[in-house]
């Protein structure tokens, strides 16, 4: 399969070394490249990966569908906006796909695929072989719904788990260790996983979601959006993240949420009781809303599990296996 991947975003850059190593035949073309009908010429996969700015990605993916051969697969890396909303913007038919990859691509093989019932069976067929055969990815055929479905888990978890933690004045390391040990989910845990994301950036992607849910979504409930304790350390000088080392120390000091200080956590002090209560509850929570998503979307558990496990790290599923009503690709 011979593949085009457009962007200059860590996705794109990502997928170029995995292709790179693995002997594939691609062509990367950066952000800002005209793209001309000569650049497609016996391509079979073109793939879209700018960032998840839509207001950036809508002139690109028009541009692409004027020029695109009827035989060749377009994709655009998307974590939030659904297939179906992009394909109405610009007017693309069904050979356009999203194909969500997760960060770092090396170590999180996840592939989220959304595709149109109208898709080349053919075509599509030969793509879900080459993700798995040849880019070693994970594959889960997705529902075309926002955040399809390991970004509609997680972001919850995440939004969930600041506003529980915050709300209860859960010291910062003491929550993620809790949520860790809980839910199964790496050291990072909650906290640790915004400063990964970027605090400004996980906001956007929160508000994003929450703004294509329906109104009866628990999501809605998570807006962060508004938080004085976050608008404070967003407005502030300097580093906006929960973690911070000590330059002269060395040592991983923790965000007082209600000071704005960091400090020097006890390493031999053990998970409080209301880090526990907090964690129990976050599973609690995540697991009822990972169960209404299955329900409302017809996912089964397993590839809800799945999506969890290879898509943010989580050691565990979410989800017992009561029955399945498809997704896996």
């Amino acid at each position: 399969m011979r593949i085009v991947v457009i962007g200059a975003s860590a996705v794109a850059e990502s997928l170029a070394a995995l292709m790179t190593t693995s002997n594939i035949q691609f062509r990367h073309i950066p952000d800002g490249t005209t793209v001309s009908t000569g650049d497609l010429k016996h391509v079979d996969w073109v793939i879209e990966a700018t960032g998840f700015d839509k207001a950036n990605k809508i002139p690109v993916l028009k541009h692409l569908s004027e020029i695109l051969p009827k035989t060749c697969l377009l994709s655009t890396d998307e974590s939030i906006v659904p297939r179906a909303e992009l394909a109405h913007d610009v007017g693309l038919g069904g050979n356009f796909l999203v194909s969500h990859f997760f960060l770092p691509v090396q170590t999180l093989p996840l592939l989220e695929l959304v595709s149109d019932k109208s898709a080349d069976s053919l075509l599509l067929g030969a793509l879900r072989a080459f993700c798995t055969e040849r880019l070693g990815r994970e594959l889960v055929i997705a529902p075309d719904s926002p955040g399809f479905i390991a970004n509609r888990i997680g972001l919850y978890c995440l939004a969930r788990g600041i506003r529980l933690a915050l709300d209860s004045d859960i010291a910062v390391h003491d929550a993620d260790a809790a949520a860790a040990a809980e839910l199964g989910l790496p050291r990072s845990g909650v906290f640790g996983l915004v400063d990964l994301i970027g605090l400004q950036l996980t906001i956007r992607l929160i508000n994003d979601l929450i703004a294509r849910l329906a109104a009866d979504d628990p999501m809605q409930a998570c807006s962060l959006a508004a938080d004085p304790k976050l608008s404070r350390l967003l407005a502030r000088d300097g580093d906006s993240r929960f973690y911070h080392r000590d330059p002269r120390s060395k040592q991983r000091m923790s965000l007082d949420c209600r000071s704005l200080e960091y400090r020097n956590p006890d390493p031999g002090q053990p998970i409080s009781a209301e880090a526990r209560a907090f964690a129990q509850l976050l599973r609690k929570d995540v697991t009822q809303y990972a169960a209404r998503l299955a329900r409302i979307e017809k996912i089964s558990a397993s590839a809800i599990n799945l999506a969890v496990s290879k898509g943010y790290g989580w050691s565990r599923g979410v989800l017992e296996e009561v029955g399945s009503s498809a997704s896996l690709g």
